[in-house]
């Protein structure tokens, strides 16, 4: 499928694709004086990435994500905004620069739960423009993978998706983060990929090439990724397979989550899948060296009997 080779652009037609996004962008944000003139850039950046990694096919869902996800731009790094807001409540080992927060709401006409996004962006002053453009990136595709059947009820439990990884708000317990991550984290290097690759056209308008232009010096550069280097490079092989990574959009996507675990199982074994999201957090997680060691093996012993 051709989302997943490098489009074909003439230059013509790759103008053209960057006005459209350039003018989407400028309609969703008309109105809005929240953000930075910087960030309306990485927007659009951003957008047009995604369209092009993801194909017309997933305009409304990424359209919806742009209009629907409320961005705060703080001009402070994390550590100075926690001081000043104690009651945010999220503690991380690192600075973070971008962080998405999920809220579940009431909503009366008609009455139903629906999942509210936010995404906060924190100044981080020893962070490159392409990699705070790539983190940025990174918590959107979260969001964009999360638009279709993101909340569930069970019982007297509200469980929340967030691509390929669930959480239960009763038990306070989550399943597949790592694995859900690190897919994140090839997927977004993948549209930062294709953002990059418009760098070697000439591009036509003003506005849009002085947007690139601050990018110039990254011209043939290539992500392979940011975060979650314990877990990438063993989640990698199987990311690569073509036919699960079609499903893995597809099912990404649209949050049939079900259909790529039965298509995993029915290749390997009846509980197989389950077994590779525990494995991959069980390593990832774990301070034990017999844990991390047989959590990788088992990771590498799935994907070997996936691909055979």
């Amino acid at each position: 499928m051709s989302r997943f080779i490098d489009r074909c652009y003439t230059e013509k037609s790759a103008n053209l694709f960057l006005e459209s996004c350039k003018d989407w962008i400028d309609k969703i944000n008309e109105g809005r004086d929240y953000c930075s003139l910087e960030f309306r850039e990485q927007q659009f950046l951003i957008f047009a990435g995604m369209l092009s990694y993801y194909g017309y096919e997933y305009f409304d869902e990424i359209m919806e994500t742009f209009e629907e996800t409320e961005f705060f731009y703080v001009e402070i790094d994390y550590e100075e905004f926690k001081k000043e807001n104690p009651e945010f409540g999220i503690e991380f080992n690192d600075n973070p620069i971008a962080l998405t927060r999920r809220s579940i709401a009431l909503e009366l006409l008609p009455p139903r739960l629906i999942s509210d996004n936010t995404i906060w962006l924190f100044v981080q002053n020893n962070c490159s423009k392409i990699d705070w453009l790539e983190i940025i990136a990174h918590e959107i595709n979260h969001v964009v993978n999360s638009i279709h059947k993101s909340l569930k009820v069970k019982g007297f439990d509200v469980i929340t998706r967030t691509g390929c990884s669930f959480f239960s708000n009763r038990h306070n317990a989550r399943s597949g983060l790592v694995f859900e991550e690190s897919v994140n984290v090839l997927q977004t290097a993948e549209i930062m990929n294709h953002i990059l690759g418009f760098l070697n056209f000439n591009i036509y308008d003003d506005e849009i090439r002085s947007i690139f232009d601050k990018y110039r010096e990254f011209v043939g550069g290539k992500s392979e990724g940011i975060g979650y280097f314990e877990s990438v490079p063993y989640v990698r092989p199987l990311y690569k397979d073509e036919r699960f990574n079609e499903m893995l959009v597809r099912t990404r996507m649209n949050g049939n989550i079900r259909e790529l675990q039965e298509y995993f199982e029915y290749k390997t074994y009846e509980g197989a899948y389950n077994d590779l999201l525990c494995s991959v957090d069980k390593f990832y997680f774990s301070s034990e060296e017999k844990e991390l060691v047989d959590g990788k093996n088992k990771v590498m012993e799935l994907v070997k009997k996936y691909n055979n």
